[in-house]
């Protein structure tokens, strides 16, 4: 129970700290079309996560925007302009690479508890972040639609 608990307490410390990493990172260190963040082939267009239904359950899992005012907010209300959604597509980075530097941290709860228990929790730690890694790389190519047709917009705007 002793070793549970170090490894709760581990957890809880890596999310908080990199939670807090992510509020300070400048966005202007990502860019939506790095060939991190970018679509992948595998991702068929968005259709792998159309299988899995994903736009049924993410707005299910709790999201901090609602919670931290400091936060952007992810909702999109039609009037939305291109510093918007370029700010959201770099969020979607930012929320994209702190669940994977999270991931990745998970690792560390062997340290914490070697052996079956630790191989346990540092599964389920991590794939408690898979889904959010899942949502970012489902709106982002949705975003970067919107975008371009808004830039489009704003050309034929500036030509009339």
């Amino acid at each position: 129970m002793k070793k549970f608990m170090y490894s709760t307490v581990y957890a809880a410390i890596c999310s908080l700290a990199v939670f807090i990493i992510g509020l300070f990172v400048p966005r202007s260190w990502f860019d939506p079309s790095n060939c991190l963040f970018r679509e992948k082939k595998w991702e068929q267009g968005g259709k792998v996560y159309n299988k899995i239904k994903i736009s049924k359950w993410k707005s299910k899992l709790p999201d901090m925007s609602k919670y931290v005012k400091r936060l952007l907010s992810k909702r999109l209300n039609g009037n939305d302009s291109v510093e918007d959604i370029t700010n959201l597509l770099k969020e979607t980075c930012v929320a994209e690479v702190a669940h994977i530097v999270l991931c990745v941290l998970s690792l560390g709860m062997f340290l914490v508890w070697e052996g079956e228990g630790g191989a346990i929790c540092c599964l389920l730690y991590a794939i408690g972040n898979i889904p959010y890694i899942m949502i970012q790389r489902y709106n982002r190519p949705r975003l970067m639609k919107m975008l371009n047709r808004l830039e489009r917009k704003e050309m034929i705007k500036e030509r009339v």
